[in-house]
């Protein structure tokens, strides 16, 4: 049997639909960084299931405690609200256990099939192996490849267990009467998109914060759902009025927040990008001329730098304005020197050595879009570059640090073009190239830190038994860049030493300056011949017409091995969370024979935050998040949720809205008793400046009100009302004190309530409300 009554009950129904649709919008910020697809709607299914189960159990369980609660007449409504609040935790335990069953089965029979094509309906020790295998194939995923990985059984499963996880513990919160913690867990889902990306969907936003305000107004101590039969009118009409306010409060929060979304999008330099809301705005997009290994991350921008065009994408590469060279113990830094720029033609190759080609080339179009300072981006190695006539002389290139430069500002609007001459570039012929320096310049130099001499005895560890350079190089880039357990994060660990580089690799996080400052010195200290190259990621092409952009996110820094024959060889040791594929030349796994690349023993306990995202490497430039064409997790970024979530969210929505009101006006239509028929008279005298002193009994109240009435109008209270008030009260002495007492039921205590209102509005007019008081009794009037 279903109790008369039904607040705690319609708190169960709305507090689960609520949750579902802010789990639902912040699954979607986790398109930001895997791809969506199967797994997307794999993850919309779930919660739907999860949240039936979970709400249909809670419902279940709340109502027989509710039924247990027993009492007559008054007394029902507060023993049963009593009863729900006191099965409210464990209610929501055992719902919760429910859930988290049928959860588990749902991520087994999902993926833990042989090939998790469909579904497998009876699990058991397989399809835990199977899915244990998978996740660890999804870490190896995020360790290894740059976001937005692309969509596949791994990487569904994380996500998809992940929202799951982060539903049932919302909604257990919610269901135990928490929901200002309940929107917390859903945070969680939120913060890969944020850390890695920079950024959430607006959808998400809106959405989740409007679902999680709602869920406001469920609490007992304010909501609309909360009926303690105890409590005067005034306590009841302000914890309306403050649940409406909250929830009126609510939409209007989310139209703000998606109207300053749209007007941020059409700000030029901020194109689009909602989440801009949630991150500081650097304003320069000139790349800093040295690196700090304590510094942490600066302000960034996401303004477009360049844009360009080429004529085979499997040659794209980074492209490079500054090369450093100077080493104080501390910070690497630009040293371009006293040295004569040389002047150079479009028939000019421009390499620092004598580098052997392969004969072949790649055309390269650069349109510059920000106005910088005069450094040319430019792919690394050999190159021949075409300018316009009008700029050609202005340009002139530094050979020691393979530059081109110019006194002036490189302006809006510049374009030239790059032939980017092909290299034999492969392990075999570095390995077989001579250990020879290069003939200008000093880059084995070091300066004495406290823990040089610890640096180069790791690197000596690291590298034992690679034969060559090459191997060496190899060794150094593998053990930062995944086998020595090094986290990428923005911000950099408290200084423990005088030694920031030896911080660095005892910490182990730090993002692209410290891994490329890390291997720099250690390479050095090996008497590798090593610089470090400051530049921009290859971008995107986000509208797959040829034209690929690169905004300030795509900054980045990696180091330079000089190799004789070949000149300067780029290694990448930052994690490929967000640099994108190992060269191939460098790349072991698809070398044979390649370079042992052993992580020693730590050398004292490492911290292991977790994983986020490459970024700018300087206090004035850009961050990185930008996705890089390579390896299995490269792809477009998120894009615009579909058109299916949508309209699956607004009919969930709409549903939940349908099911609550539904409810709301049962509850109204069934709950009145002669208390809460007294409390509605109380209210309406009270409106109309009729008021009761404390001292007033219900035996003498109708004499006192009518006495008011005629005093204030000089119009006697009509006998119909005169008497619905008598009957009115005389029901509620008898349900406090009588023993033996049948209460007139619900529609006769309705028609009373309606007689003694209509006399009042005869005798003293309409209340003399204020327009918040009439918003308040229209809304009052809807819900019943």
């Amino acid at each position: 049997m279903i109790p008369a009554q039904h607040g705690a009950l319609t708190r169960t129904v709305a507090s689960t639909a609520l949750v579902a649709v802010a789990t639902l919008a912040s699954m979607f910020a986790l398109t930001e960084v895997v791809e969506a697809g199967a797994w997307t709607r794999a993850g919309f299914v779930g919660v739907l299931f999860v949240a039936l189960v979970t709400g249909l159990v809670r419902y279940l369980l709340l109502a027989r405690a509710m039924n247990r609660g027993g009492g007559d007449g008054a007394t029902a409504g507060r023993n049963r609200d009593q009863a729900a609040d006191r099965a409210a935790g464990t209610v929501s335990f055992l719902a919760t256990l429910a859930g988290l069953a049928v959860a588990t089965w749902y991520v087994l029979a999902r993926y833990g099939g042989p090939d998790g094509g469909g579904p497998v309906f009876f699990t058991g020790p397989d399809e835990w192996r199977a899915v244990v295998a998978r996740f660890s194939e999804a870490t190896e995923i995020m360790v290894t490849e740059r976001a937005p990985v692309a969509d596949s059984l791994p990487m569904g499963l994380v996500a998809v267990s992940g929202t799951l996880l982060m539903f049932l513990v919302a909604d257990s919160l919610a269901g135990a009467r928490m929901p200002a913690l309940a929107g917390l867990p859903l945070l969680v889902l939120w913060t890969p998109a944020l850390s890695i990306m920079g950024r959430v969907p607006a959808g998400t936003f809106v959405v989740a914060v409007t679902a999680a305000l709602l869920l406001l107004t469920l609490d007992q101590s304010g909501a609309v759902f909360a009926r303690n039969g105890g409590e005067g009118p005034a306590i009841a009409r302000a914890r309306r009025s403050r649940a409406w306010i909250t929830a009126v409060s609510s939409v209007a929060v989310a139209a703000l927040a998606l109207g300053t979304g749209i007007g941020i999008a059409a700000v030029p330099g901020v194109s689009g990008n909602f989440s801009q809301l949630l991150r500081t705005q650097g304003q320069s997009l000139e790349l800093s001329d040295e690196f700090d290994m304590r510094a942490g991350l600066g302000r960034r921008s996401t303004a477009e730098v360049l844009r360009y065009e080429i004529s085979g994408e499997e040659q794209r590469g980074p492209l490079r304005e500054r090369t450093f060279t100077a080493w104080d113990g501390r910070r690497v830094s630009w040293d371009p020197g006293d040295g004569p720029l040389v002047e150079f033609g479009p028939a000019d190759a421009l390499m620092s050595g004598p580098e052997e080609t392969a004969g072949g080339s790649t055309r390269l179009a650069v349109t510059i879009v920000s106005e910088r300072d005069g450094l040319l981006p430019i792919p690394v190695g050999p190159r021949r570059i075409g300018l316009p006539e009008v700029s050609r002389g202005a340009w002139r290139w530094d050979p020691v640090l393979d530059e081109v430069r110019s006194d002036d500002r490189l302006a809006e609007g510049t374009r030239y073009e790059v032939e980017i001459l092909h290299r034999r570039l492969t392990a075999a012929a570095l390995r077989a190239a001579p250990d020879r320096l290069p003939a200008n310049g000093d880059h084995t130099a070091l300066v004495e830190t406290e823990h040089l001499a610890d640096t180069a005895a790791l690197a000596a560890e690291i590298t034992e038994g690679a034969g060559t350079r090459y191997d060496q190089a190899v060794a150094l880039q593998n053990w930062l860049h995944h086998a020595g357990g090094f986290t990428y994060t923005a911000d950099t660990a408290p200084a423990r030493t005088d030694d920031a580089t030896w911080d660095f690799l005892t910490d182990k996080q730090g993002y692209c300056v410290q891994f490329s400052t890390a291997f720099f010195v250690m390479a050095r200290s090996l008497g590798i011949p090593t610089r470090i190259g400051v530049g921009y990621l290859p971008g995107n092409d986000e509208n797959d017409d040829g034209v690929w952009s690169v905004t300030g996110e795509d900054s980045h820094s990696w180091p330079e091995v000089w190799f004789d024959g070949f000149g300067w060889v780029r290694f990448e040791p930052t994690p490929q969370v967000q640099t994108g594929a190992l060269p191939d030349y460098a790349d072991i796994a698809e070398q044979s024979g390649g370079a042992p690349s052993r992580a020693p023993e730590d050398p004292r306990p490492t911290r292991n935050p977790q994983q986020e995202p490459e970024q700018e490497p300087t206090e004035d430039a850009e961050p990185t998040p930008e996705p890089a064409a390579g390896g299995r997790g490269g792809g477009a970024r998120g894009g615009p949720l579909p058109w299916w979530v949508w309209a699956g969210t607004i009919v969930l929505a709409a549903a939940g809205a349908a099911a609550w009101l539904l409810l709301r006006r049962k509850a109204d239509a069934v709950v009145l008793d002669p208390e809460r028929a007294w409390d509605r008279v109380v209210a309406l005298c009270g409106a109309r400046g009729v008021g009761l002193g404390p001292s007033t009994t219900l035996r003498r109240a109708p004499e006192e009100i009518a006495g008011q009435v005629e005093r204030r109008s000089g119009n006697r209270l009509p006998d119909e009302a005169a008497d619905a008030l008598v009957t009115l009260a005389r029901a509620a002495e008898n349900e406090r004190y009588a023993l033996d007492y049948v209460s007139p039921g619900p529609a006769e205590l309705e028609e009373l309530t309606d007689a003694v209102a209509a006399g009042l509005t005869a005798a003293l007019g309409e209340p003399d409300e204020t327009p918040a008081a009439q918003a308040a009794r229209i809304i009052q009037s809807l819900k019943r």
